[in-house]
């Protein structure tokens, strides 16, 4: 049985090529798997990184995403059979993951392996964390028109909470019946305010809030 194998020093063997940016951790593979061949791509990673991977092969293999604590063995990825997955996997704990595939088919597999090592995303104390909170949301007028025709409806809608409460940027995602509500919503909308978003006591812009207003006899 012939093992491929790579680790975060890029150890070439088989029909392999590999491409590396040092500058932005991302990697590139390209392998022929026979098989019952196995390949692995092994990057040591710290508590909290996150590998982002896309793997594809123009035959089913079978795939699965591990890492050793002694003899026993762990499988993030349970082992299966695909032919591509794109994923991002956090790591729980400082180790050494290994993306690993066996050849299944009897013509050799074509196999591509994107994959970068993302730093530890900082996250932020709950505690520090306040959401915006609607403090004046005056509704809109039912056209008149509407209330002649008895037309019921809605409009759902996108906006931007400022630091200052103010809702900004508003743009209309979906309506029913179209342009029957937008003016009266937009006119609404365009006056409410907002206790804004907080992290560590300051106010922050809060984008791409989602409502609906609804318009009903």
């Amino acid at each position: 049985m012939k093992t491929l194998a790579m680790s975060s020093l890029l150890f070439l063997a088989g029909s392999m090529a590999v491409s590396a940016d040092s500058l932005t951790n991302k990697h590139f593979t390209l392998v022929t798997t026979h098989q019952n061949e196995i390949g692995e791509i092994c990057p040591e990673m710290d508590a909290g990184q996150r590998l982002k991977f896309e793997f594809s092969s123009n035959h089913e293999v079978e795939f699965n995403l591990h890492f050793h604590e002694g003899e026993k063995v762990s499988y993030p990825i349970e082992p299966q059979t695909l032919s591509s997955i794109d994923k991002t996997f956090e790591a729980p704990i400082t180790q050494t993951y290994c993306l690993m595939w066996k050849g299944l088919s009897e013509e050799g597999s074509k196999i591509k392996v994107k994959y970068q090592v993302l730093p530890v995303q900082q996250k932020a104390s709950l505690n520090n964390i306040s959401e915006a909170i609607p403090i004046y949301q005056p509704q809109p007028e039912y056209p008149q028109e509407a209330i002649s025709n008895k037309t019921e409806g809605y409009v759902t809608f996108l906006l931007d909470i400022a630091p200052s409460g103010k809702a900004t940027n508003i743009r209309v995602v979906d309506e029913n019946p179209k342009d029957t509500f937008t003016q009266a919503s937009m006119a609404a909308i365009s006056r409410w305010m907002f206790k804004p978003k907080i992290i560590d006591t300051k106010p922050v812009e809060q984008k791409d809030m989602l409502y609906t207003l609804t318009f009903e006899l």
